[in-house]
């Protein structure tokens, strides 16, 4: 399987964020649903899938307890770009409800393999388990097959995997004898049951070999469904108590873990608890989608600017990664200067979006992030461990000093919206240097010369060559080609200026202001 290195961005209907981790707020049908739907998917797709069910573990093992710390970058990385993300321990569902999230069920390991097998077994898919020893397998495969008539078992393997040590030095021919067994069985469903982390990594470091549509970490689910282990009262497990359970039955492997973990995860969510209360008032339902600006300079160097909208929403979101699908391979930079608030799915979308983009060597820039906004996605650890730029420049000068662009060159942006007409989106100051190359062709041909609409928002100062340059045009053109987009009104001198020609009766005032020529949103 070659590796395709097109970003594959998980745009999923809801998650909540949890200590800089995106978990999708699904219940266990729904769950199920999803991986058959990978499964179905796999022939078109041609791309192995992962499903991780995380706890406290996951989240203690890959977060340092203070921002920007962090104790296990891969294992977050691969969390973070999961097709599919469950919550697997209470405390996180009740992390959920306590930062307004509300993720809708616990999505357990033990559960779900069972309802798995279930729907496996009616629609005809295989299943193959990897990991733990051979008796417990051979007596989980044994349970299931009995529960569920017609389940088909591919087969089952416990080799002992190397993450560290130097049990790596021939690591790679010992994965590729296990992977091999894994194909040639062809397998639906792929159930790693080696344990956090050692199963992510495997399954990360193999993925592009595994010719299996969906593999998913179960860490010692095998030993509940081989009755080696028992599951707590159902009471316990509803009310969050199941760790006791576990930890009275070995108390000796489970007791200092269990402490570390909840001692840990403790003060890890201590800081989203206080961000609750700061971020209560609810975001507006308005949907907005966010601008997205093409900015070239005649070297042909190409930068997309993506303004967020002031509540950035999933729907927003998702627009941007329609985008960053088709222009993945050119820079991208995310302009946060009118960002107030950022809804739950949204930011988990952004998380994956921004992963994505590493993950093709694309470096993320953001400019014009405000304080507040910088410390909610500090204390959401929201982008810990990503590879971002920061800068509180604008546009205009991150362009020449970061981005290596001309500034002569660079301060203008365009962007065909049809074959008719042009979008244009000076940026910075309009100046007598600026314009002395015509940059709006309003000197061309008029037979050549095409309607344009001319942006204003990044523009910084209008001076008088540049009036001058500006109202040449309208006279030449006037409101038949010619319009300019002025939202922060800073061509308001042309208020005062009689254009006859084309000077129009004003909208009413709570719609646009426009004058012939210029309109002001």
């Amino acid at each position: 399987m070659s590796i395709d290195t097109h970003p594959k961005i998980n745009c999923r209907k809801n998650a909540a964020v949890l200590i800089g981790v995106p978990v999708d707020n699904v219940t266990l049908d729904e769950a199920v649903k999803r991986i058959g739907r990978m499964i179905t998917g796999y022939k078109k797709r041609k791309k192995a899938q992962n499903v991780a069910t995380i706890n406290v573990d996951f989240i203690v093992n890959a977060m340092g307890v203070w921002p920007n710390q962090i104790r296990d970058p891969e294992l977050l990385r691969i969390l973070r770009k999961a097709d599919l993300v469950v919550a697997d321990g209470a405390p996180l569902v009740l992390l959920s409800k306590l930062t307004g999230q509300s993720l809708k069920q616990r999505v357990t390991g033990a559960d779900l393999v069972p309802s798995l097998a279930e729907y496996a077994a009616i629609k005809g898919h295989s299943i193959f388990m990897l990991g733990s020893d051979r008796d417990t397998a051979r007596q989980a495969v044994r349970s299931l097959v009995n529960k569920y008539p017609g389940l088909k078992i591919a087969g089952a393997d416990s080799p002992y995997i190397h993450i560290g040590g130097d049990g790596l030095v021939n690591a790679a021919e010992s994965d590729q004898a296990i992977v091999d067994r894994i194909n040639r069985a062809k397998p639906d469903i792929l159930l790693l049951a080696l344990g956090n982390p050692k199963q992510e990594i495997w399954f990360e470091r193999n993925r592009y070999n595994l010719d299996v549509p969906v593999s998913i970490g179960i860490g010692g689910t095998l030993s509940f469904l081989a009755g080696t282990v028992k599951r707590a009262p159902h009471w316990m497990q509803s009310s969050g108590l199941e760790w006791i359970f576990r930890c009275m039955q070995e108390p000796k492997r489970l007791w200092k873990r269990y402490a570390e973990g909840l001692v840990k995860f403790g003060l890890l969510v201590l800081p989203p608890l206080v961000m609750k209360e700061i971020m209560r008032r609810p975001i507006s339902s308005l949907r907005t989608n966010a601008k997205i600006q093409k900015l070239q300079n005649n070297h042909g160097d190409i930068v997309h600017c993506v303004h967020l909208q002031k509540n950035v929403q999933a729907l927003e979101i998702s627009s941007v990664i329609d985008f960053c699908h088709n222009h993945w391979q050119e820079m991208i930079i995310f302009n946060f200067s009118s960002v107030a608030r950022i809804e739950s799915t949204a930011l988990a979308r952004l998380i994956r979006l921004l992963t994505s983009l590493q993950e093709c060597q694309r470096q993320n820039f953001i400019y014009g992030i405000s304080p507040k906004v910088r410390r909610h996605l500090k204390i959401m650890r929201a982008f810990d461990g990503l590879d971002i730029n920061y800068s509180d420049e604008a546009l205009s000068q991150i362009l020449p000093r970061k981005l290596g662009f001309d500034p002569d060159l660079t301060i203008w942006r365009s962007g065909e919206t049809g074959n008719d007409s042009l979008n244009i989106y000076p940026q910075g100051n309009l100046t007598s240097t600026t314009l002395v190359n015509d940059p709006f062709g309003f000197q061309t041909d008029s037979v050549d010369f095409r309607p344009v609409r001319i942006h204003f928002d990044c523009v910084d100062k209008v001076d008088n060559a540049a009036l001058v340059y500006l109202l040449d045009g309208i006279r030449r053109y006037g409101n038949r080609k010619i319009t300019f987009v002025d939202p922060d009104r800073k061509l308001l001198m042309l208020d005062s200026i009689n254009i006859s020609t084309n000077k129009q009766p004003r909208c009413g005032t709570k719609g646009p202001r426009q004058y012939g020529p210029l309109m002001q949103t």
